[in-house]
């Protein structure tokens, strides 16, 4: 490894992941429409408090490497990408059409546990964030226990 990959490294050590939602529904590979969808939701939930924070803005990071397999520089790209992609440009009913209509239950609830995962990261769930996080659930078509089983997820340490 290059000198300048292991510094890389050591400054995000998070590496790209399994990609559980790199797939749609189909099993064909997702589309750039989704993928935006999912990143505008988790950007949604990060600013709806009273700032966006940098932990807020790791998770987000982290769980679309993650979640989607990506790299470094694809996922800075995505999230960059995504602020474009947010209400009032789109609405929050089309972004949740989207991810429901093109993922299965279990991958829309890794979409509800990354909103989790960033509503929580600071330690504070709000009550914006409380009825976000319901209301995104029920637009996803998750059942509550479906939702529980979402936050269950989030709070993992492996997730």
């Amino acid at each position: 490894m290059e000198l300048l990959e292991r510094l890389r490294a050591l400054f995000d050590p998070t590496p790209a992941g399994e990609g559980r939602l790199a797939a749609d529904r189909s099993g064909g590979p997702v589309d750039a429409d989704l993928r935006l969808a999912t990143v505008a939701l988790l950007l949604e939930v990060a600013y709806g408090d009273e700032e966006y924070l940098q932990a807020e803005q790791k998770a987000i990071f982290a769980g679309i490497r993650r979640e989607f397999g990506l790299g470094r520089e694809e996922a800075r790209e995505l999230m960059e990408s995504a602020e474009w992609s947010r209400p009032p440009k789109v609405t929050l009913a089309e972004l949740t059409r989207l991810v429901r209509d093109s993922y299965e239950v279990d991958q829309r609830q890794r979409v509800m546990a990354l909103v989790w995962k960033v509503a929580e990261v600071d330690g504070v769930v709000q009550s914006f964030e409380d009825v976000f996080t319901t209301d995104v659930a029920a637009l996803l078509g998750l059942s509550a226990e479906q939702a529980e089983e979402a936050h269950s997820l989030a709070r993992s340490p492996d997730f």
